[in-house]
């Protein structure tokens, strides 16, 4: 059993270092990329670390114990400064950011004493804590704090991707490509390791037997996340988030905030009114800036008129559109010969899958369920 966990965690390991080469190395999303390089070196050197302790014994190696305790305080805000950089939350990787990794740098610090201790002192160390479980207020201490500090970093990582699958419904009608998904399981998958890690902490102080366990399905769990960053983070194209207008249109937005207040209602009819004219929903990657260029109307004001008045985010009220010039289409005898696709595409959906599950949204019906339906029984 420890052998095969041990193999694992080696080529995951591997795995990471040359995740991080390619990750480094790649052209699309350069800053995000480079910084979640960072952050796979260091838990692929945790998971090497980790491999050793599974292959040898603790008293053959003794300077490499508790080695990987400081990575803990790295890997968890690499992973949320990649997340603010490919959502667009920062632009660019900036002085700040290194404000993240000062509890990291300060728990190194303090442990200089330990690393530069002799081999003896070490494997007492070893043997007191994780062999008689007799752990000291300050041991408890170093566990309850990494844990706590990971267990709020990957709750700040889950929130960054909520704001971000919320906002790219206000500036985008296609979503393919753009929602995330696989961070967002990445996301969940790490607060749920590290809330593993906080029972494991507490079971060992606790003495209770099933912490070994646990630290197995943890040390896998992490395995696992490397070779899903390996696989969808390379994968992964370039976003280019829009913000609303707000930075472009600061100067209109302070004027509106101290004049009269802008007539929604009319508002929200003149954008209606161009998007049916001249069928701009019919452009199968319009957003929100798009848009706004070719009505002249400030982005912030029409996304602003589409929330207030009909309690949607730009995707529904692009979408919605399509869907409802579709309905139409699929039920019109001039348009019978037509497949269900190729008037899809003419509306404005590139991807057959996409275009079937916005249909069912809007609808509660298939695409074909409801031509079939409509057309057998027109009075229905």
């Amino acid at each position: 059993m420890e052998y095969t966990i041990a193999l694992i965690l080696l080529l995951g390991s591997i795995q990471g270092f040359l995740l991080a080469i390619g990750l480094f190395n790649k052209k699309q999303n350069t800053s995000a990329n480079r910084v979640l390089s960072f952050s796979t070196v260091i838990i692929s050197i945790a998971l090497f670390l980790a491999y050793i302790t599974f292959t040898y014994p603790y008293n053959e190696y003794p300077h490499l114990i508790k080695i990987g305790a400081p990575f803990a305080f790295f890997f968890i805000p690499g992973l949320y400064l990649y997340v603010k950089l490919l959502t667009g939350d920062s632009e660019k990787i900036s002085g700040s950011f290194l404000y993240y990794f000062i509890p990291g740098i300060i728990y190194l610090a303090a442990n200089v004493p330990f690393y530069l201790s002799d081999a003896q002192y070490k494997i007492n160390y070893f043997e007191r804590v994780y062999v008689f479980q007799e752990l000291s207020k300050l041991d408890i201490a170093d566990e309850v704090t990494s844990n706590l500090f990971n267990t709020t970093f990957s709750f700040m990582v889950i929130y960054l991707v909520i704001k971000y699958r919320k906002r790219i419904r206000q500036e985008y009608s296609d979503l393919k490509g753009k929602k995330l998904n696989w961070l967002w399981v990445l996301s969940l998958t790490m607060f749920v390791l590290i809330s593993t890690g906080l029972i494991v902490s507490t079971l060992t102080v606790l003495a209770i037997d099933i912490a070994r366990p646990i630290y197995y399905l943890t040390a896998l769990g992490s395995t696992g996340c490397v070779y899903m960053m390996g696989y969808f983070a390379m994968a992964q194209p370039q976003i280019f988030i829009d913000e609303l207008g707000y930075h472009e249109s600061k100067e209109v937005i302070d004027k509106t905030s101290v004049g009269e207040p802008p007539d929604y209602t009319a508002l929200l009819e003149t954008i209606t009114g161009e998007l049916i004219e001249k069928k701009y929903y019919t452009n199968e990657s319009l957003t929100l800036h798009e848009l706004s260029k070719e009505i002249g109307i400030p982005a912030y004001l029409i996304s602003r008129a589409i929330n207030l008045e009909l309690n949607e985010n730009f995707h529904s009220f692009i979408n919605r559109y399509r869907i409802d010039r579709i309905k139409q289409a699929l039920v019109d005898p001039k348009l019978h010969d037509q497949s269900i696709i190729s008037i899809a595409y003419k509306y404005g959906y590139s991807s057959k899958s996409t275009f079937n599950h916005v249909f069912k949204q809007f609808t509660g019906q298939t695409p074909s369920f409801y031509r079939e339906k409509l057309t057998s029984d027109p009075g229905s």
